[in-house]
């Protein structure tokens, strides 16, 4: 009897959770708690007192303790009326053209009561045995549950419905969620409708295999999504398991199939006629959470908003043979889901991209790929020898050196680039801009840390509302408008480039080969730049994989394939900019075009020493209110939108195209740095000082502004506010406009008068290497952001504590990878690159600007500038001295 009871209490659980959220049309006449408990002789009396059930008074001098005999038919009787309760409430449940519902009794009492009737052991009427108490808990939690749902759904209304949407069709019982119909169709899906013979055998040997459950045909069901979860959370890419599928090989006589991994793209919607408001007029309302008493298809709907992402697209992995193309699934999905919408009343349409389908029979290893290994592997071991050669002759006392040798040797040692690299000088000439060097580091760092967090919040997120909700503060304008960090480093460009060019000048009156100049300048920077971009097209594909490898790191490297030598010409700025080869290599593009035109100005300043100030202040002004004008023509915004859309491939976004990479749109910040060259090089020669309180009083002002290029970026997120042409066009210059003098004021300053316990920081030696590093890094951390997030094989969780986690790692492996481009590539060259341009000059002297070991400033591409000072430091003088007491051998 005990196992019936069990038995009917869990059936009754059933009815909790139909009853308290029935559809319309629920029957009429419905059991009472009296029906329900009334026992002749059961010892106790239930009552309904204000609608809840009570133990009624005991007669114990009238009645007697019943037996067990005399309990069986009258509890059977109790559990057939909560049988007879339960299947009236579950048919009432799927009927349709139902209006209201009542809810005439609390289930969780009955159950209490009924348990505590039922499982009574003779002879011990209060204490019940461990069966009884087992039911009587879960008869409690039933009672709470049911509590809960009345509360949070609202049921005290009892016309009210917890789910129903009186705008959902009436016909209740065809409608269906996502997931389940997505279900239906994923369960035992194979590709059927395509003229591809091989395919088609393929899926049927699949699909019969699957019936049998082999291990090999259960690897491709087990790696495909068949239901997709966390929807309503904003997880739209279902990456599955990657490594199952493409892993999966199978070789028989009679066919061989390999796992073929892709990544369909499935827009879904309810029909109009099921769910019209899901159609309706967008209102603001749609800018802010969802509601959550409303149904939830309206999560669904398309926004407005475009700091959000669409909600009805949804990315799943499926594992098919590789002899079907991506037109073979497409097809078959797209007239599956289309008998799914005759089933259901959803409405689907089906992408799948040929980038977005991998196997491993695809990867075949091109001969560029091995050139440039062997290329590489010949370069460590000429690195590996002139280091040992170094070590085991140059610097010890034993040997004579040959001059010849050591001239073409010595530029590959590790040992002799490793002391060039951290050199540090602290002569006055050296120190007034050693805040150079701390700049680009900070600058840098910032650089790689913004990329980081873009590549994060780009692609594939299991929390994309972690970025949608905060892009709207005004504190995320740090991330949001940090591009703007970009112009520190044309600022420096320019005042470096003005500084040393003009001293030049002066020097030799005006005797100087610009063509040298610019020839130099290509080879310092453009021999590691392609050696960089072959690296993007030959081997860099092929140092992983993943559900993103080929949209994200295979694409770079077929944008590097096509358009190379845009990069080469220095003109990858302004054509096929929405297919450009390197996202950051933009900047070597104006840099160098700043640098070309700087030097006609430079020299036109020395010409015309007059009309030097006029002249910086015409160009200033041109080039601070000519991109306004083209912003506002164009209604572009003021600056790079930080939306996941845009962050997810930002060269195809208009902005990027036509306004970020353009030199003629950034040339502010570079001529502002030039004429702070110009300044500077006045206040050096009158021997002005800056006054105390000039100089701290202007700091602590723009320690102030100089938030305002940020924070103000968060008035273009206010949510609902329409576009301005105007505030646009005004805030793209005034940020520049303020940001350049900033960094202006800090050279300037530093170099003039300094700044105290400020500058005794920025002579920190540990400053000098990694600012020498910056160009190098700069060229390869994105390569590692790429490759971190194509190999990825679930979905991001975005925190602040994985952001954390991933610049630091960007940081520390930017690092490593800089300094081996620098050791391997970078310094050698840069030797071999002085040799060559002393022959050109035949027997000229050197430019004094060209003597001084070159540096690298950038922040989004590559700068080249003289570094600061005179670093003329000669060889070790451990093997340029004698000893004529010791042997010596020639070498």
């Amino acid at each position: 009897m005990k196992i019936i009871a069990v038995a009917s209490l869990l059936t009754a659980i059933l009815l909790i959770s139909s009853i308290h959220c029935q559809t319309p049309g629920q029957v009429e006449d419905q059991i009472s708690p009296a029906d329900v408990l009334e026992t002749s002789n059961a010892g106790s009396v239930v009552t309904e007192s204000d609608g809840k059930l009570v133990q009624g008074d005991e007669d114990e001098e009238d009645e007697e303790e019943p037996s067990t005999s005399s309990m069986i038919p009258n509890t059977n009787n109790t559990i057939a009326k909560i049988v007879e309760a339960v299947a009236s409430n579950m048919t009432a449940n799927i009927m349709p053209n139902v209006k209201e519902v009542k809810i005439p009794m609390d289930i969780g009492a009955v159950l209490e009561t009924v348990s505590q009737q039922m499982f009574k052991p003779e002879g011990d009427a209060d204490t019940p045995d461990g069966s009884s108490r087992w039911v009587q808990n879960v008869a409690r939690k039933a009672k709470r549950l049911y509590a809960f749902s009345n509360e949070s759904s609202g049921l005290e209304d009892v016309n009210r419905p917890c789910w129903y949407d009186q705008s959902l069709s009436s016909n209740q019982s065809d409608w269906i969620w996502i997931s389940s119909a997505f279900y239906d169709l994923m369960n035992n899906f194979v590709i059927q409708d395509t003229n591809n013979e091989e395919c088609k055998k393929h899926s049927e040997i699949y699909l019969q295999h699957l019936k049998n459950f082999t291990y090999w045909a259960m690897k491709m069901r087990d790696s495909s999504v068949l239901s997709p979860t966390g929807l309503l959370d904003g997880n739209f890419w279902q990456l599955g398991n990657y490594d199952e599928c493409v892993g999966m090989y199978i070789t028989k006589p009679d066919f061989r199939i390999i796992g073929k991994y892709c990544l369909p793209q499935l827009t879904f919607r309810p029909t109009r006629q099921y769910y019209p408001d899901y159609y309706r007029e967008h209102t603001d309302s749609d800018y802010y959470g969802q509601d959550a008493n409303a149904n939830a298809y309206d999560f669904f709907r398309p926004n407005k908003d475009p700091a959000k992402v669409p909600r009805n697209e949804l990315h799943w992995a499926i594992c098919i043979p590789h002899t079907c193309t991506t037109t073979d699934l497409q097809t078959t999905l797209q007239t599956s889901f289309n008998e799914l919408s005759k089933k259901y009343p959803l409405e689907f349409e089906v992408k799948v991209e040929e980038s977005k389908c991998f196997d491993d029979t695809e990867r075949e290893y091109t001969t560029g790929f091995f050139v440039f290994v062997a290329f590489f592997l010949l370069i460590c071991t000429l690195v590996a020898v002139c280091t040992t050669y170094d070590i085991l002759v140059l610097r010890t006392e034993y040997w004579t050196v040959n001059e010849t040798l050591k001239q073409w040797t010595l530029p590959f040692s590790v040992v002799e680039n490793v002391r060039k690299l951290c050199q540090h000088s602290k002569s006055p000439d050296d120190l007034q801009f050693s805040t150079v060097h701390m700049l680009k580091c900070i600058s840098i760092a910032q650089v790689v840390m913004g990329h980081r967090v873009m590549n994060f919040l780009g692609n594939v997120l299991v929390n994309p509302q972690f970025t949608e909700s905060r892009v709207k503060n005004p504190f995320w304008g740090y991330f949001n408008n940090g591009p703007v960090i970009v112009d520190t480093f044309f600022v420096i460009g320019g005042f470096l480039t003005f500084y040393y060019l003009f001293l030049e000048l002066e020097d030799r009156k005006g005797k100087i080969n610009f063509l040298v100049i610019y020839i130099y300048r290509i080879l310092r920077i453009t021999p590691v730049y392609m050696i960089v971009v072959a690296f993007y097209i030959h081997v860099l594909p092929y140092l992983g994989e993943g559900p993103l490898w080929e949209t994200l790191v295979v694409r770079e490297s077929d944008r590097c394939r096509e358009n190379w030598w845009t990069n080469l010409l220095y003109i990858n700025n302004y054509v096929n900019t929405d297919n450009q080869c390197m996202l950051q290599a933009w900047y070597l593009a104006c840099d160098f075009h700043f640098f070309i035109a700087g030097t006609i100005v430079c020299w036109i300043v020395w010409k015309w020493r007059k009309s030097g100030y006029p002249l910086m202040v015409f160009l200033m002004v041109l080039s601070i209110v000519y991109p306004p004008y083209v912003v506002y023509q164009g209604q572009y915004w003021s600056h790079f939108k930080a939306y996941i859309s845009n962050m997810a491939d930002p060269t195809s976004e208009r902005f990027f195209q036509d306004i970020y990479v353009k030199s003629h749109l950034r040339a502010f910040p570079y001529i502002f740095g030039m004429f702070c060259g110009l300044l500077y090089i006045d206040l050096k020669k009158s021997g002005w000082m800056m006054p105390f309180w000039y100089k701290w009083g202007t700091a602590g002002l723009f320690c102030i502004i100089g938030h305002i290029p940020f924070i103000g970026s968060g008035l273009f997120y206010v949510p609902g506010r329409p576009y301005d042409a105007m505030e646009n066009a005004i805030f793209f210059s005034l940020q520049r406009l303020i940001w350049a003098p900033i960094i202006g004021f800090i050279i300037v300053g530093h170099g003039t008068c300094g700044f105290e316990m400020a500058s005794k920081f920025a002579n920190l030696r540990m400053f000098v290497p990694v600012g020498r590093l910056t160009f190098c890094c700069y060229l390869v951390h994105v390569i590692f952001q790429m490759m971190d997030i194509g190999s990825m094989r679930s979905p991001n969780f975005m925190s602040y504590t994985n952001i954390t986690f991933g610049i630091f790692q960007d940081l520390g492996l930017t690092a490593i990878g800089g300094l081996v481009l620098n050791l391997l590539i970078e310094s050698p060259l840069d030797r071999f690159q002085k040799m060559f341009v002393k022959k050109l000059l035949k027997g000229q002297k050197l430019p004094s600007m060209l003597a001084k070991k070159e540096q690298v400033s950038e922040s989004q591409g590559n700068m080249l500038t003289p570094e600061p000072g005179h670093l003329t430091g000669n060889l070790n003088m451990a093997f340029e001295q004698s000893n004529s007491d010791k042997p010596k051998t020639n070498v």
